[in-house]
């Protein structure tokens, strides 16, 4: 039992004196009982009390142990003593008499009174003892809760850490899609499904079930059916969950299996902790993918797969998978994702994988063995749904038919029941059909003429249109298909009055309502009030447009399109058409008022400014995909043949694009209202429409800049980092026609494919080697998007050169090559063919942009293979080396080698690949520091070991602290590595006077040699004068450069030239730790602080980074980095030779952006030379 100390601490002394106490109530016998219980209570408490002080008196110092024991046994004996006083007492059987109460007072007052002494004079002894076990106590207390918040920050990192990769994957909102699916589902339907025999089998045990029908069978509201019953499982069941996703061919992204499998990945990480997976390979490996190149999201479905299958579902031993309408996926590889799906529940798997498709061929030829559930052979079930289904939909929805009279209702479910054939969708429609009867007539012809298939009840539809109305819905379901996001209302009701060949709208096809519109095209679309958004009423509509059906009709045939390709082409002409209304030609509005009435006017317009270029693209691509040839490309780059008026056409529709990207109406989540985000990415709601006065900085002066405040810009423009601050205002009437091309053509370059590019570039053959902003080169531009074709389109076809370089701003806005950019976002096959084709692998290093803080380049942007190494791509090592660059390159801008940098890096798959390949394994780099320093500092034991057996060893090492190298012991290395923690080399005499004397006894010695001989001879001896400055005192360096130095020496004495000899810098800091770096935590790459050396006396002189500090790391570190008039890099040498007599060499901590360096200790020893 543990004794609170406090109670200790008080108890003892109260115990002594009730001990007094019951000296004196002995005396009176009546009391003898009481007083004889109570004390043996309070002697048992006592003794549970020696036990605790016992365990204390353990930890003290032995002297003070050896005299605080002494006091213990003596306070034993004496309870001891008591105790045995008290023995009989405390028989059961004993009881008081008058006889047993006076004896007890009169043979027990003298023996009592002297324990009672002796407990009281022991007891002094153990004050300072008990005010200890109470510190001791508050600081066990103190220290839990350090743990428990430090521990509650580890989580919350590891939290921040999964919801940036759940951010980054872009997955679907398919809760939402459940949640409106489920809206549909009548209470009562699909329950059939539990007993079905096969169902029942995979619910229990099964691997893979496969649910096929007809158009309309169901099928999507069977899939929300299974989600909920599992759901309810899984609430259960700690040890399973349920992903899924629903393909929708209303929703592109949804169509793409990646996509599917990227948002089943995302409710694995929500699902999971984080401990589960944090440290997992694969995670950290899509963590850096994330920060290396944020725009590079997970393409490859056997990598996805991969990713599911492996650490992040491990701690389930059950995963079940939903899938519905795999048929909506996007056909180009749609048998391999398939067949990818079907081996996720391959045997041994803990998948449980359930998808729903129609029965085409492609599928079938995928998912033909495995067990399968067809709703056509299970039609008295689907057929008692849709009974229920009636039901509702005449009481509910349709309210016209509720008031019916009995028998009408009888008679139209009980027909609609007979005439269904699986079709829950064609019931619907046909509902609707009813609903708007007027006469008891029309409901009677409606039931005897029933269309049997969708294609026929659609075609039904289409009879109904009026003459005048046919034109304006035609043009209404093929937007709906075209366009590249879904539309509302009032777009559409000015999409459908564009036509090619004008120049304003044809206003005859002006509706006076909304609402006329939604009555014309009937159930062929479905509009939800809340957004306003419109879309097909279900995918066979879009089947049916597209329809041999369709086209054979003799009436109906002009609403056919004939292939997807034309209807890209068609949209993207109307789009062309629509950017050349007058309005628009007038150029871009100067006031927040003038653009939310254009808006108002034009409310197609956001979304043509935000979406030109992607029809474009899609148009070339479908057109590729065909066979055939796309229209001529200047027919929509130039919007007009006036070139004035095309330019200001352009503005206008910049002015929405890059205000605008932001600026639009946003539907994914269920909003409607026109939005905008401010500098941060903060989306600000409120109605640009009613906008009177602005109050938000990036709505001033909309008008008058090419680019708005801060950060508000295109999407494309503008990324988490930032570019448009550091972009020069400009006025939009001075910005060039070549400029305004810039703007147009560099989306059409990141997104479209090879054969686009080589149209535009055909056409505008000056922008083959023209610098985009700081998005580089037409071929830089193509190998950040990964577009292999499009890069050797670019070489071998229009033979750009694979050497110009420009600046980017994904790397810190530095001039970098095309091979850089291949390498740092690990396109493999692009480096190759890079180098196949004459890439050089050394670039020379370009001057920083003048607003770019002065810092020293990296490594990787001259020499590639350094690159290759910092980005950790081993593979792109090994290429590199076979083509034949030195595995021993030096940079010669921090003097690292290649094994330095991988080290650095913390791969060791890189180091095997250098190692391997023979490598010097034990460089110095500026400050003498080996690859094995390196990876001590990292407390790298896999690299340690590594290196070790290669030849590397810790007499080429600089010293170590012993307490930097608390987590190694234990290591079978660690014994011989001790040896080695010494002192830095260097030293002789100290004072100046000293080396005076040898130097005056050489020149008598020798005859009165030459300064340099002399000087020589110092140098091999090391007799330096020594000028030290030392600084302990804990500082918070934030966010860049403070003005005052940490610490400075005195000013050095020494000769009149080159005479700083060597130069000790000791560090002793730490890098904040935050939860945003994720896998490089712990290592020097992606450091934010670092240490840099100035001298105090040269105003503006240059500094020189001295040591990174190991990468948001909690644990202080010592670094020694020597600086030798012998070995350090040029740079340095150059930088220590300006050092003059009586100059102050001073450290600078630094930090940038939400990074703290955290110094603790800094160092500075300077050796100079007298001659």
């Amino acid at each position: 039992m543990s004794v609170d100390p406090i109670s200790v601490l008080t108890s003892i002394p109260d115990l002594i004196e009730r001990c007094i106490k019951g000296y004196d109530f002995l005396k009176d016998v009546k009391d003898a009982p009481n007083a004889c219980s109570e004390l043996m209570k309070e002697l048992d408490n006592t003794r549970a009390m020696l036990v605790e002080l016992q365990e204390h008196v353990s930890g003290v110092e032995d002297r003070e142990k050896v005299r605080l024991s002494a006091s213990l046994q003596n306070y034993k004996t004496a309870l001891d003593k008591l105790d045995a006083v008290l023995k009989k007492y405390r028989d059961p059987e004993f009881k008081f008499t008058f006889k047993t109460r006076f004896k007890w007072a009169w043979s027990g007052e003298k023996e009592i009174k002297v324990l009672c002494d002796d407990l009281k004079q022991n007891s002094g002894n153990f004050q300072p003892l008990l005010l200890q076990m109470v510190k001791d106590l508050n600081d066990m207390n103190k220290r839990q809760q350090e743990a428990d918040a430090e521990k509650a920050a580890d989580i919350l990192a590891k939290r921040l850490r999964v919801q940036n990769v759940v951010n980054w994957l872009e997955p679907l909102n398919s809760r939402a899609k459940l949640r409106e699916v489920r809206e549909r589902r009548q209470l009562g339907t699909c329950e059939w499904l539990l007993s079905h025999p096969r169902f029942a089998s995979w619910y229990s045990s099964g691997s893979f079930l496969w649910m096929n029908g007809i158009p309309g069978n169901g099928k999507t509201l069977l899939t929300s059916f299974v989600i909920d019953h599992l759901k309810k499982r899984v609430m259960t069941r700690s040890d399973e969950t349920v992903l899924f996703a629903f393909a929708d061919f209303q929703d592109a992204r949804s169509t793409d299996v990646v996509v599917l499998l990227r948002t089943l990945l995302v409710q694995l990480l929500d699902h999971c902790k984080p401990k589960d997976f944090i440290e997992d390979p694969d995670f950290a490996e899509l963590e850096k993918t994330m920060q290396r190149h944020s725009t590079d999201r997970p393409r490859v479905i056997q990598h996805l797969v991969g990713l599911l299958g492996g650490k992040a579902s491990a701690p389930w031993k059950r995963v079940f998978i939903v899938i519905d309408a795999l048929d909506e996926c996007a056909q180009g590889n749609r048998r391999e994702s398939i067949a990818a799906i079907r081996n996720l529940a391959s045997a041994g798997s803990k998948f449980s994988v359930f998808v729903t498709s129609r029965r085409e061929q492609d599928i079938v030829d995928v998912l033909s063995r495995v067990p399968t559930i067809s709703l056509v052979n299970e039609t008295q079930k689907v057929k008692d749904d849709i009974r229920g289904f009636i039901e509702v939909k005449m009481n509910k929805s349709y309210l016209s038919l509720a008031r019916l009279p009995e028998p009408v209702r009888a008679r139209i479910s009980s027909t609609l029941l007979e005439k269904a054939n699986g079709m829950f969708r064609l019931v619907d429609c046909q509902l609707q059909s009813l609903a708007e009867a007027k006469f008891e007539k029309e409901i009677n012809e409606i039931l005897q003429n029933l269309p049997a298939d969708l294609n026929s009840m659609y075609e039904r539809i289409l009879q109904n249109v009026k003459e005048q109305g046919q034109e304006a819905v035609k043009r209404t379901l093929w937007w709906l298909v075209g366009s590249h996001r879904q539309l509302r209302l009032a777009e559409l009701m000015e999409a459908i009055m564009v036509e090619t060949g004008r120049d304003s709208p044809n206003t005859d096809l002006k509706l006076l309502a909304g609402e006329n519109l939604l009555e014309m095209c009937s159930s062929l679309v479905r509009h939800d009030a809340e957004t306003d958004i419109l879309t097909l009423s279900h995918a066979s509509v879009q089947d049916f447009l597209f329809s041999d059906y369709l086209k054979g009709t003799a009436h109906h045939h002009n609403y056919h399109i004939p292939s997807i390709s034309f209807l890209h082409r068609h949209t993207t002409g109307l789009i062309s058409a629509y950017l050349q209304y007058g309005d628009f030609q007038n150029g871009p509005c100067t006031t927040p008022q003038n653009l939310a009435k254009r808006l108002e006017q034009h409310p197609l317009f956001a979304y043509v400014a935000s979406n030109w270029h992607r029809h474009i693209v899609t148009m070339y691509e479908t057109c590729f995909e065909s066979g055939e040839q796309p229209p001529d490309i200047h027919t929509f780059s130039e919007l007009s043949d006036d070139p004035g008026k095309s330019i200001l056409a352009r503005r206008s529709c910049r002015q929405v694009f890059y205000f605008g990207t932001e600026l639009r109406y946003i539907t994914k989540d269920g909003s409607s209202k026109l939005q905008w985000k401010e500098a941060w990415g903060e989306v600000v709601h409120e109605d640009l429409l009613n906008v009177t006065e602005s109050k938000y900085k990036s709505l001033k002066d909309v008008g008058g800049f090419v680019l708005p405040y801060d950060w508000a810009g295109p999407s494309w423009l503008v990324n988490e980092a930032g570019l448009l601050w550091i972009y020069p205002r400009r006025d939009l009437s001075n910005t060039t026609s070549v400029e305004e091309l810039d703007y147009m053509l560099y989306p059409l370059l990141l997104q479209g494919p090879a054969s686009l590019i080589r149209d535009l570039l055909h056409k505008l053959p000056q922008f083959k080697e023209h610098v985009l902003f700081y998005f580089g080169t037409p071929l830089m531009i193509s190998i950040f998007a990964g577009k292999l074709d499009t890069i050797k389109m670019l070489v071998q076809d229009l033979h750009v050169d694979v050497n110009t370089c420009a600046r980017h701003y994904d790397c810190d806005h530095e001039v970098v090559s095309p091979i850089f950019l291949a390498t740092k976002y690990g396109h493999v096959e692009a480096v190759e063919f890079l180098l196949q084709h004459g890439s050089a692998t050394v670039f020379p290093p370009e001057p920083r942009p003048k607003w770019s803080p002065e810092r020293e380049p990296e490594d990787g942007l001259s020499d590639i293979i350094i690159g290759a190494a910092d980005y950790g791509r081993a593979d792109i090592l090994q290429i590199l080396i076979d083509h034949g660059v030195d595995k021993n390159t030096r940079s010669s801008i921090s003097d690292n080698t290649v094994l330095h940098v991988a080290v650095r890096y913390g791969r060791i798959d890189c180091v095997k690949v250098l190692v391997e390949a023979g490598c010097d394994i034990s460089p110095c780099s500026k400050g003498l520091k080996t690859p094995l320093d390196l990876a001590l500092n990292q407390w790298s034991s896999d690299l340690v070991r590594y290196l070790l057996n290669k030849g590397a060893s810790f007499n080429q090492c600089l010293p170590q602290n012993f307490e930097d190298l608390w987590w190694a012991v234990g290591e079978p290395w660690y014994p011989e590595m001790r040896q080695y923690l010494v002192t830095p080399r260097g030293g002789g005499p100290k004072s100046q006077q000293d080396i005076e004397k040898i130097v005056y006894l050489l020149g008598k010695r020798l005859s009165s040699p030459p300064p340099h001989i002399i000087r020589a001879i110092l140098d091999f001896a090391e007799l330096w004068i020594v000028t030290s400055a030392e600084r302990y005192e804990s500082t918070k360096i934030k966010n860049y450069f403070p003005c005052e130095p940490y610490i400075s020496t005195p000013p050095i004495a020494g000769g009149p030239e080159n005479l700083v000899r060597r130069i000790v810098f000791t560090t002793l800091s730490a890098e904040e730790e935050l939860a945003f770096k994720g896998h490089t935590g712990g290592l020097y790459s992606d450091s934010s602080t670092w240490f840099e050396a100035g001298v105090e006396s040269s105003p503006g002189g240059v500094f020189m980074r001295i040591q990174d500090n190991v990468s948001t790391d909690k644990q202080s570190r010592t670094h020694v980095n020597v600086w030798d008039y012998q070995d350090a890099p040029p740079s340095i040498k150059q930088w220590m030779s300006k050092i003059k007599a009586g100059d102050k060499i001073s450290v600078y901590p630094r930090a940038r952006y939400i990074w703290d360096n955290i110094v603790k200790s800094v160092k500075i020893t300077v050796y100079t030379s007298c001659v």
